[in-house]
């Protein structure tokens, strides 16, 4: 029996035998994230996952466990740093270099679980409740918040002072901004991408709940990175202007505006007049 084997079969068995040969690992899958092929580097490198028996299986599944391990590991790591932190606190020295390490360690460490737990959420998400009963609060609404307020500037609230700058650019402020703006597009609609524009930052904290830092000392450059591309055509000096403001307040909040250039002197009217547009 003669067998004909098309043209399109020989171009696939042509590629499959070159990426066959890579050394590197190779996993694809299909539009319903099912893994259909894996090349003999991917099957060996991934062995103790099961190796050829993930053929089939769903790529999600897999990144859920390593999601839900991973939040195990930065628990335990937390837990761990939280010991050293009590120890060096019960030695009533004050601030110091070791402290404030552990500190941002620390945090640093909550950040990611928080954003992998974010992660999970989302795949997660259960239908909202009937009519009458109230969800839980939405864990994005306890870091912060965003809107187009009446002048038709964004505004993002977070819930939270920046850190200082001299650590890892902070991710949990990127992430954060991202969803927000995300939800927000899912309300609104497209936000509108400024040419050019001002990024406004102003903090709002009282004096003596933190450390005052310098304002070029702040992590804001997490902010305009995750602005770029969404509501900023870029973040170089001639496309985003940058000001950073502060002001004593009794609750600790970092407020963001993007508006356009024009509307710099609206601004600061309104703001040395307290007018309340951050509410």
């Amino acid at each position: 029996m003669e067998v004909k084997i098309s043209m399109n079969e020989n171009y696939i068995n042509y590629f499959k035998s070159i990426i066959d040969q890579d050394r590197s690992s190779i996993v694809i899958c299909n539009l319903k994230h099912e893994i259909v092929y894996m090349n003999p580097t991917a099957i060996k490198n991934y062995e103790k996952r099961g190796g050829e028996k993930l053929i089939g299986r769903s790529l999600l599944n897999c990144h859920n466990a390593e999601s839900v391990k991973r939040i195990q590991e930065i628990t335990f790591e937390a837990y761990k740093s939280s010991g050293r932190i009590a120890a060096l606190l019960d030695q009533n020295t004050g601030p110091s270099e070791q402290l404030s390490e552990e500190l941002e360690r620390v945090a640093a460490q909550i950040e990611h679980g928080a954003i992998e737990l974010r992660n999970l959420c989302a795949r997660y998400q259960a239908p909202l409740p009937p009519v009458g009963q109230k969800p839980a609060l939405e864990p994005l609404n306890i870091a912060g918040r965003a809107e187009c307020n009446e002048f038709g500037w964004l505004h993002i609230q977070l819930n939270a002072l920046l850190p200082n700058c001299r650590f890892a650019s902070p991710l949990w402020i990127t992430d954060t901004i991202t969803r927000l703006l995300d939800r927000l597009e899912r309300r609104n609609g497209k936000l509108p991408l400024l040419e050019e524009a001002l990024l406004m930052i102003d903090e709002h904290c009282d004096i003596a709940a933190r450390q005052v830092y310098d304002q070029d000392n702040k992590a804001w450059k997490a902010i305009s990175n995750a602005l770029k591309g969404r509501v900023v055509a870029d973040d170089d000096q001639y496309s985003l202007g940058v000001c950073l403001l502060s002001r004593r307040s009794s609750e600790a909040e970092c407020h963001i505006y993007v508006l356009p250039v024009q509307d710099a002197g609206d601004f600061f009217f309104l703001r040395s007049d307290q007018y309340p547009f951050s509410r």
